[in-house]
């Protein structure tokens, strides 16, 4: 059973203008099961409020209600409701095969999604930014980000004393309106160190780091929603924040404009 953080009570879903429920997000990709998990006995997954289930039948992955797509990718099963607007996240350094790297147990929270991301990415004072399709770049010192709309983040950082490269992917599939689910990828290139030892504490480490992050997001959203009802809307984000919901919003128009063709 996942890991749960923060899903007690339902939290403001308007913080980043699209909530779990957007009907923008059946026209995305979103990850819904780890592949090492899905079998031959059905599996059943929640996704903008609507569920699936998935299972594996002679090797393949299918779904029923059968959706636009459905790919494996990097370890995890992708689903798009409909037909996809924007493409999943692509790069280098998640098929680097110098790296190691495993999945952390995936993880529940009662934020919107849109948020979880935003937190990840932070805001980082002096950092080059950059848009892209369907996202933005962020170079702030050793670190470099990419941001993939609606909800997929990558984070690759060199150490300066080891050398070592630890890259995470984190993917957060909107489920309900109070739910997100959080999956995170670690990989690690480094300066000759390996074996499952090393990887062991390291994954351990970057557990304890998201489990952190998202109870401290938790909280203060929480906060914001009291101050919220004292003394009206909460403080507008920071540069990165900014960029990243005018691409949420970028996302919605363009699904919104595929609708009304459709229809």
């Amino acid at each position: 059973m996942d890991a749960v953080i923060g899903s007690s009570g339902q939290l403001p879903a308007d913080t980043t203008d699209v909530t779990n429920l957007d009907p923008a997000l059946l026209r995305t990709w979103h990850p819904v099961a780890l592949a090492e998990q899905v079998g031959a006995a059905p599996v059943q997954v929640m996704l903008v409020g609507r569920l699936w289930a998935v299972r594996r039948i002679s090797g393949r992955v299918v779904a029923d209600p059968v959706p636009y797509g459905l790919r494996e990718r990097w370890g995890l099963v992708w689903l798009a409701p409909r037909e996809p607007v924007t493409e999943m996240l692509d790069d280098p350094e998640l098929v680097d095969r110098r790296a190691i790297g495993a999945w952390l147990p995936p993880v529940r929270t009662g934020a919107p999604a849109g948020l979880v991301v935003e937190t990840l990415l932070g805001e980082r004072a002096g950092a080059q930014v950059s848009p892209e399709p369907y996202g933005l770049r962020a170079v702030h010192g050793r670190h470099r980000y990419r941001f993939r709309a609606p909800f997929q983040l990558l984070h690759t950082a060199e150490a300066a004393d080891t050398g070592v490269v630890r890259t995470v992917l984190c993917a957060v599939a909107p489920e309900s309106l109070a739910s997100s689910r959080l999956y995170t990828r670690v990989l690690l290139r480094g300066d000759g160190r390996a074996g499952s030892a090393w990887l062991d504490r390291e994954l351990a480490a970057e557990e304890a780091v998201r489990d952190q992050e998202l109870a401290a997001l938790h909280e203060a959203s929480r906060t914001r929603q009291a101050l919220a009802a004292m003394a009206g809307p909460a403080a507008e984000p920071g540069p990165l924040g900014a960029m990243l919901r005018r691409e949420l919003r970028r996302l919605v128009e363009r699904a919104t404009i595929v609708d009304l063709q459709a229809s």
